[in-house]
This record gives structure tokens, C-alpha cells and sequence, in this order.
């Protein structure tokens, strides 16, 4: 059957003979790897393996010290082992390439023929060998000696090529696709969605472009049309799939996609991968939004990052996108993260991936916050410079396995210091130490009898954003144990860019219970009161005004609710290496209970004066609950309007869920109110709609500017002077498409359903 093939040529899979002169202008070479008669891989606890070169199939190989192997089974020693081997075939096959120097290739080639000959390319140690089954080493293994096949194809005899290629379909292609079949076709699709299928589909894929031409058609078809089916289904998913692995996991999960969308374009001509929303639109933005100011890393929810370290993430997606599409926002991310220049540490995908020509733009046409409703994660910014501020939320019913019991919780920065912290990735130390650093009792949310979240069923119930505010409520009710816990609302709004109000509805279920508050902070990250006065860990804490001091950049924390507290400074004994954190609760127990606190980022060097004052005015206990913060000569009022209907809060009266205004004396500045239909300040109207909307609206001398979502058609009242002129989304309205009421100050508009941005100029 004759071949249809686009690409015969070799080398094909990262470059073609047309980009050798290219590669060799980059003068990349590799005399160290020639030299190498070992590799060092360091694991868990600072155990060091050495490992022979060529690569030798090890012996059984014993437990780090300090691993708790009886709780998380044998340690998989061969991951890092298959990674360290496929990165030096890498650069092999790449210096070869630059230099022409055959010493490269046949180097590449023993490493290829010596794993041809193994038994399995998988541990039957660990508990996916011993089930006959691939897992990551497998997906290493075939990715290396696909590159070595490729690259260096015309330099192995008949003999050898045929060797290379029967160990690469016998120990990689054949079995991946067996087990890539059995993951594409389970019944849960979150069983479909993680880590590992990826890397598999995306070593079968790779791998099959490698050997295409060498294969019977039907095998090559079979395996290449499995992972593009595969990944097709998996960009779908992630459309609408609420699950996530973190930055990390997911991070090397879409690299590797990436990686065979490369390929497949060059190879094929296919790019319907890259061509996905997910890739072209959605991913970016997820990854600039959780991104922390000054370069600070990634946002660590679920297991990323470790010990206060932030990693930066999707570095290689980010490059195939810019490189392929054009992406602006890829281009600002790679050249704020320092991504756009070449990495002595990994040149390989350095020389592939980083754009010649890189497009840079910066995210300041997006709004600065943002919601990622499927995974239930919110990123509430001041802005994308330096010196701004990031608190990421999350409210998600993710079931992933590095994924963490941890809904409605928060971390936060301040111009590149993480003050607000998450553990980030589990530990495997011990059963005790994985409990709490996976568990809700190491994250900022609530616990209930000293007991945290049993189910993963939170979800982002509410949110809007808005010039000068956000506000997002988390629904965390199903997470716990049903018979003590029946509501938990975590309500949280941002006055940008200066502090959070973060208000807590907990509602028990039977007897009364004991609820617990969290927030931690690393080890990096002091606790203070606000006289500067180091708390005890381990000892009560007689103030509600703390602090969280870092080098840069400091949290003023005031705990407004509960009125009547114990708070203690903690630090779980034997888990030294993780931050202190503070336990609020009320003095006693019962039915429900509500949490406020204020978060005012502060910068490091900046003398504790002129902090805001803070009360909690009307009932705390009621369906409305208001707060009143005092900075100089301005004032917040913010309402919480828990039970819906008509409130009245000094002097402000109205339906929203939620409303802040801010006056300076008593003229208001401005207001932004979410799902409202009228707002009135000391009986004068500020808005008054036919039907529900959001809106923030700000009054300066010469204008007003309103921001307003509507679901439907609504016939809207505004408190305005007599306009000169009336803007509707960058349009004049003529004088008939609005109405102005002298005697009472109302403009009066109609707008269609959709997001608005109205100017009056007076």
C-alpha cells in the first residue's frame, strides 16, 4: 500500500534538514554528555542513585529515608531515573544536529540500543509495573530513543535501526497504546483527564511520526489517530471539565500535549490542536491571570511548588503558542518571566520553542480579574505591574488526585511576596504530614469540630468585576461531613487596590459545633501584633489586629467577626518545616457563626500609620450585614445582603446581594452594586432599574462614568447633573435615545442585554 505521507524526510520530529543550518548557527554542543559514565539523580529526602551509562535496567532499589512507604507504596525511582536518560538523548541528538560531530549520535545510539534490549520500560517495583502496566518512566523512554531514532536514523546500520525500532513498538508504542485505549474508554471521565494519559498519548504520538514509513500503515494510523482523538476530546474537556492538578500538574500535562501538537503540524501539516480555543484563547489567560506580581511564580493550589517555592509554569506551552500563533499575552508572560532568552539548564526546548520573532503584548486591554467558573478558581488583581496585588480563590469540585481538600481557600500577594500561603505540593514524610499538608487543616478555609472537608463539591457561586471592585463567593456547603456542616459561603470583595473583606456563612447541622478559622502564612512569613511584638506559636493570642511581616512587603489582618474570639498561633508539632498559622474561633460553640476579616497588603518598608478603622454597623447576626472602613477623608460602606429583599444600612437602603459606597464626607464618590434593582443614599436615588444588573458607577467633576451588566433588557435611572453629552460603548445616543428628569437628577437610559459602558459629560 503506497505511503501519504507529508514528511518522509529525516530528522522531522523538532526540526527539518532545511532548519539544520539554523540549529547549527546556535553553536550548541554537549562535550560534557559525551564524557558521562553515570547519572546522579537525587529523590526524596536527598537520596543520591547512581545510574550507569548507557542506561542499565536497575535492580530493586530501597526506600529513601524518612519515605512513608508503607502509607504511599514503593517510591517510583524510575520517573526520575527515565527523565534524566530522556533529557541526555535529547541534547545528544541535538548537539549532533549543531555540530555534525558523529561522536553525539553514536553516543545517542548506544543509549537507544542498551534500553532496546531491557525487559520492560516500566518499574515492576512500583505498582504500575506491577500490574504490566506503563506509567511515566514508560512515556520517558519512548520519547528518548523516539528522538534518537529520528535524529540519528542515518547514522545506525540496518542492523541497529531495526533493533531500536522493534525495542521502541515491543517496550513503548505497543504497550502505550494498550493502555492509552483503556484510559480513552473509561466510564469516569476525570479517570481520562489527568497527568498520565497525557504523557502517554503525547510519547505514542510523538513516537509514532518517528517511526512513520518504518511501520505497517495500520499500526502507525492506529496509534497516531489514538492520541490525536485523544487529545481532540481532552481540549474539549477542559472547555467545561471542573478538573485540575494545579499549575504544575497541569503545567506538564498541556507541555506534552504541546509537544505533539508541534510535531503533528510539522509532520503533518495538522494544527487543529493548536487551533483549539482552549489553546488559542482560554490557556493563555489562565496562566497570566495566576500569575504572582514581580515574577513571583505561580498561584501553588493543589500539589505545586513546595517549602514557599512558586515554580513558573506552562514555559514551553507558552513558547509553542507565541511561536505558532502570534499570541501577545504568551509573549508578555515569557518576557516577564525572563522565558524569551536561552536556558543553559534546558537549551533543547529552548532552540525549539523560543519564537524568533516573539509578539509581546501586555494584558492591559483585559480586566484585571478575572473567573475560571469550570474549576472554580477567581484571580482578584490590582493590575499586572510590579508593585500590584493578586489574591487567588478557589471553590472548586475537582477530583483529581493532585488535586487538595481545600475549597474556598485563598492565597495571597503583595508585590512578589506571598503573604497569605498555601503548603503547596503533599508530602509523603508521613501519614500525619500528607494528612495536613493535602488536607483542609493546612489551607485558609474553616474547620468544623477540628475536622475539615471529606467531599470535593465546592463551586464559585457569584462574581463580578469591576474597575475599583470584585466580589466572588465560594459555595463550600457539600465539601463536609453533612451531619456537622450544612452551609459554608465564603463571600470575599475587593476594594482595588487597596484591602479584601473576606465574610464567612457557616451553618451547622445537629448539636452545637466548634468552627475554626485559618490562615497561613510560610516560613518566610512572620506573625506580629500591630506593636511589632513576635507571637507565641503554640500560645493564645490576645489581640484581633495581627500581622504578617516579610521582607518586602507586610497583611494587617483584623478579625471584625466573631465579636467574642480565641485565637492561637499554631504550628503542628513534628511539621516544623511548615509556616505558622493562626486558628480563629469563636469563644464558644454553636449552631452557626460568621467570619470577618479585613486584608490590607501593606509594603514592607511603609510606617504603620494612618490604618484603616474598621466597624461592623448594624446586625451582625441579621440578613444584612454592613461594614464601615475609614481611610482619612474617604469612607466604605460595604453591605452584605445575605437573605435578599429591601436593606438599610447607614442611610443606604436597596436590594443588591452585595453594594459598596464610597463617599468622601457625605458626596459619593462612587458605587458599585452586584444583582441589584434600586440604591438610594439618605433617600436620594443613585439607580433604580426595571430588572436585576451589576454596576459600578464613578463621578468625577467633568463626568460619570458607568460599567453595567445586564442579563435583560432594562430600563435604567441614574443619579447624573444635567448631561452635555451621553456616550453608550464609545456611540453618541441622540437626544431621543435618553431622558434626563431636572427636577429629580435622573438620566434615564434603555440598554440591551449585555455588558455597558456608559460616560455622561457634563
Amino acid at each position: 500500500m503506497p505511503k501519504r505521507y507529508p514528511v518522509k524526510e529525516r530528522p522531522r520530529l523538532f526540526f527539518l534538514e532545511n532548519d539544520l543550518g539554523w540549529v547549527r548557527s546556535l553553536g550548541f554542543s554537549a562535550e560534557s554528555l559525551l564524557r558521562e559514565k553515570e547519572l546522579r539523580v537525587t529523590y526524596f529526602g536527598g537520596k543520591e542513585v547512581v545510574f550507569p551509562l548507557p542506561p542499565k535496567q536497575p535492580e530493586k532499589i530501597e526506600e529513601p529515608e524518612g519515605f512513608d512507604y508503607k502509607t504511599f507504596g514503593h517510591y517510583p525511582y524510575w520517573t526520575g531515573m527515565s527523565r534524566a536518560i530522556r533529557s541526555r538523548m535529547q541534547h545528544l541528538v541535538l548537539a549532533y544536529a549543531g555540530t555534525s560531530d558523529p561522536r553525539y549520535a553514536d553516543k545517542a545510539i548506544s543509549y537507544a540500543l542498551s534500553l532496546a534490549r531491557w525487559d520492560t520500560w516500566s518499574d515492576p517495583d512500583y505498582h504500575y509495573g506491577r500490574m504490566g502496566r506503563t506509567c511515566l518512566d514508560t512515556a520517558s523512554l519512548t520519547f528518548g530513543v523516539s528522538v534518537v531514532y529520528d535524529g540519528c536514523h542515518e547514522r545506525m546500520s540496518h542492523e541497529e535501526r531495526s533493533e531500536v525500532l522493534n525495542g521502541l513498538v515491543r517496550l513503548g508504542l505497543e504497550p502505550l497504546y494498550r493502555d492509552c485505549v483503556w484510559a480513552f474508554t473509561h466510564e469516569n471521565p476525570s479517570l481520562r483527564a489527568w497527568n498520565l494519559p497525557l504523557y502517554q498519548h503525547s510519547a505514542l504520538g510523538v513516537g509514532a511520526l518517528a517511526v512513520m514509513g518504518d511501520v505497517p500503515e495500520s499500526d502507525f494510523e492506529r496509534w497516531l489517530n489514538q492520541a490525536l482523538d485523544y487529545f481532540l476530546w481532552y481540549l474539549d474537556y477542559q472547555m467545561v471539565s471542573p478538573d485540575t492538578e494545579g499549575m504544575s500538574y497541569d503545567s506538564g500535562s498541556v507541555d506534552n500535549l504541546m509537544v505533539f501538537a508541534d510535531v503533528l503540524k510539522r509532520v503533518m501539516g495538522n494544527d487543529r490542536l493548536l487551533r483549539h480555543p482552549y489553546i488559542s484563547d482560554i490557556l493563555p489567560k489562565k496562566v497570566i491571570y495566576f500569575l504572582g506580581p514581580k515574577n513571583s511564580g505561580s498561584v501553588n493550589f493543589g500539589d505545586c511548588g513546595r517549602g514557599g517555592v512558586y515554580p513558573t509554569t506552562f514555559i514551553n506551552t507558552m513558547r509553542i503558542i507565541n511561536k505558532h500563533l502570534g499570541n501577545g499575552y504568551a509573549g508578555w508572560y515569557l518576557k516577564k518571566t525572563g522565558k524569551l532568552v536561552l536556558d543553559p539548564k534546558e537549551p533543547f526546548w529552548n532552540i525549539l520553542y523560543i519564537p524568533r520573532k516573539p509578539v509581546v503584548r501586555p494584558p492591559h486591554d483585559l480586566p484585571s480579574s478575572a473567573v475560571f467558573w469550570n474549576i472554580g478558581w477567581a484571580a482578584l488583581r490590582s493590575g499586572w505591574e510590579d508593585e500590584d496585588t493578586l489574591l487567588a480563590f478557589k471553590c472548586s469540585s475537582s477530583t483529581l488526585g493532585h488535586d487538595h481538600w481545600d475549597q474556598n481557600n485563598f492565597v495571597l500577594n503583595h508585590k512578589g511576596e506571598w503573604l497569605a500561603t498555601d503548603i503547596g505540593y503533599g508530602s509523603f514524610r508521613s501519614k500525619e504530614d500528607g494528612y495536613f499538608s493535602r488536607h483542609t487543616v493546612g489551607h485558609n478555609t474553616i474547620l468544623v469540630d477540628g475536622e475539615g472537608q471529606k467531599y470535593r463539591a465546592g463551586y464559585v457561586r457569584d462574581f463580578y468585576t469591576a474597575h475599583g471592585y470584585d466580589y466572588v463567593v465560594g459555595d463550600a456547603s457539600k465539601c463536609y461531613d453533612g451531619e456537622k456542616l450544612r452551609l459554608f459561603l465564603r463571600h470575599i470583595v475587593y476594594v482595588k487596590p487597596d484591602y479584601f473583606l473576606i465574610l464567612d456563612e457557616v451553618e451547622g447541622s445537629g448539636s452545637p459545633h466548634h468552627f475554626e478559622w485559618l490562615l497561613h502564612t510560610d516560613n518566610d512569613g512572620v506573625w506580629r501584633t500591630l506593636g511589632g511584638k513576635e507571637l507565641d506559636v503554640g500560645g493564645p493570642v490576645d489581640t484581633p489586629d495581627l500581622m504578617i511581616e516579610k521582607p518586602q512587603a507586610r497583611l494587617l489582618v483584623k478579625i471584625l467577626l466573631p465579636e467574642r474570639i480565641r485565637t492561637l498561633c499554631d504550628r503542628h508539632k513534628g511539621l516544623e518545616v511548615y509556616g505558622p498559622f493562626i486558628r480563629v474561633s469563636p469563644s464558644e460553640n454553636g449552631l452557626s457563626q460568621r467570619f470577618l476579616s479585613l486584608l490590607y497588603p501593606l509594603d514592607g518598608k511603609e510606617k504603620v500609620l494612618n490604618l484603616p478603622t474598621v466597624e461592623v454597623v448594624g446586625s451582625s447576626t441579621g440578613g444584612t450585614l454592613g461594614v464601615k472602613v475609614k481611610r482619612g477623608e474617604l469612607q466604605e460602606i460595604v453591605v452584605f445582603n445575605l437573605v435578599g429583599g429591601l436593606f438599610s444600612v447607614e442611610g443606604i437602603k436597596g436590594d443588591p446581594q452585595n453594594c459598596v459606597v464610597t463617599l468622601e464626607g457625605k458626596r459619593p464618590l462612587k458605587y458599585f452594586l452586584y444583582k441589584g434593582t434600586v440604591l438610594t443614599l439618605n433617600g436620594r436615588i443613585l439607580l433604580l432599574s426595571s430588572n436585576p444588573l451589576s454596576a459600578e458607577v464613578r463621578m468625577s467633576d467633568g463626568s460619570l462614568t458607568a460599567e453595567v451588566s445586564a442579563k435583560r433588557e432594562v430600563k435604567m435611572l441614574l443619579s447624573s447633573p444635567k448631561p452635555k453629552r451621553v456616550l453608550l460603548n464609545g456611540s453618541n445616543l441622540p437626544p431621543q435615545s435618553f431622558a434626563y428628569n431636572s427636577k429629580m437628577g435622573l438620566l434615564t437610559v434603555w440598554l440591551k442585554e449585555g455588558q455597558h459602558n456608559l460616560i455622561v459629560e457634563m
